[in-house]
Order: C-alpha cells, then structure tokens, then sequence
C-alpha cells in the first residue's frame, strides 16, 4: 500500500540503515526474551504455541483454576475452557485499557493470545 511505503521510507530515511538494523534486532530479542520468560515459567501460568517465528510470539494464559495443564494432552472440556480464557481476558483488558493482544485459534489448537513486537523503539525487556 502507497502510504505504509512512504511512511517505511520516511523511518529509514529519519533512521539510516545502521539505525533500522538496530531497531530490527532489538525487536527480534524481545520476542526472544518473552519466549524465554514463558518457557521458564514454573507456575504453569503461560505456555508457549509454538515456537517464536520473526518477532511473533504465540502464548497461551492458564488460570490457576485449570493448572497444571498440558495443553497437548488435555481433554476435549480442557481445550474448551482454555478456548474461552483469551476472548474472556481481551474483553477484560479491552474494557480497563491495559492491553491491546490479538488472539485467534490455528491449527486445531484452543484461542492463544498472539502479540507482534513491530516498532520497539519504546519498548524494552522490562515492558514484558
């Protein structure tokens, strides 16, 4: 689309290549480094989808109600509340202006919050 190229070719141009690499890249380890939270995470509260693809993270939220729960060998009620926690969490985030995370459910699997790190010139690991 003509105006997301001009306001691409505006930011390179304000940036410089040295400086859209570096935006680049530390938008790539964010990604990374929220991957790395969730999989480290012992409480069982989040779950990694699958594994991190650009700076496209696919996570799951289980509510301590549902825990422990392993999503690959969960019952088909299971999948079906874990189906529900992502629209039920955005209407609630949507409604108190904390967050802005898309979901969508792929391949099979239940609802899973999706969140793409694509300007992260405010951002830092800290944010997540």
């Amino acid at each position: 689309r003509k105006t997301d190229m001009l306001k691409a070719w505006m930011l390179w141009k304000q940036k410089g290549d040295e400086g859209m690499a570096e935006t680049i890249d530390h938008c790539f380890n964010i990604a990374r480094e929220m991957a790395q939270r969730i999989k480290s995470d012992t409480s069982g509260a989040w779950k990694l989808v699958y594994p991190v693809s650009c700076t496209n993270v696919c996570f799951w939220y289980v509510p301590p109600s549902m825990r422990p729960l392993d999503p690959s060998t969960a019952t088909q009620d299971q999948q079906q509340a874990l189906h529900n926690v992502a629209p039920a969490m955005k209407q609630l985030m949507q409604e108190t202006g904390d967050a802005m995370i898309g979901f969508q459910a792929v391949d099979g699997h239940p609802n899973f919050f999706r969140i793409v790190f694509a300007s992260c010139d405010t951002e830092t690991v800290e944010d997540i």
